[in-house]
């Protein structure tokens, strides 16, 4: 064997280690999604927890964040307890960046347990609603 050989021979197992490599790093890859567990902060400047946090008649502001590019953001909320059909909230979209933003606003009208998601399969915040009651846009309150 010439010393040719040899050097062609090292360079071709590097290459195939290398592209080994690289396709086990892409099959490990998680297909799920990664779009953020959405968060929910009141609307109101002034929100009076007496009961919960979270309160029937008062606004609440929906956030998500997208961890890639073409990343589809959908806000959906189901009622568990008692069983409330899913209902698709506005607000969300496509990313055209990763780390983009959407949001949407949610008044929740019946009391009960929430799983609010931001991505199909994606992880679901959960939200307990009690009754309350809004006065005007500025100030909430959620009875005991």
């Amino acid at each position: 064997m010439n010393t040719r050989t040899i050097r062609l021979g090292r360079t071709s197992q590097i290459a195939a280690a290398a592209v080994a490599v690289g396709a086990s790093l892409l099959l490990a890859a998680p297909n799920a999604s990664a779009v953020t567990a959405p968060t929910v902060e009141a609307t109101a400047l002034l929100n009076i927890p007496w009961g919960g946090t979270h309160g029937t008649s008062c606004g609440y502001e929906i956030a998500a964040e997208a961890g890639a590019v073409n990343e589809v953001v959908a806000f959906e909320v189901v009622g568990t307890a008692p069983a409330v059909p899913a209902a698709t909230l506005p607000g969300g979209g496509t990313a055209t960046a990763a780390g983009d933003v959407f949001t949407t606003t949610w008044t929740p009208s019946a009391v009960g347990t929430y799983d609010i998601t931001a991505a199909a399969g994606g992880p679901a915040t959960t939200v307990e609603v009690k009754n309350g009651f809004a006065l005007g846009q500025f100030v909430c309150v959620v009875l005991p």
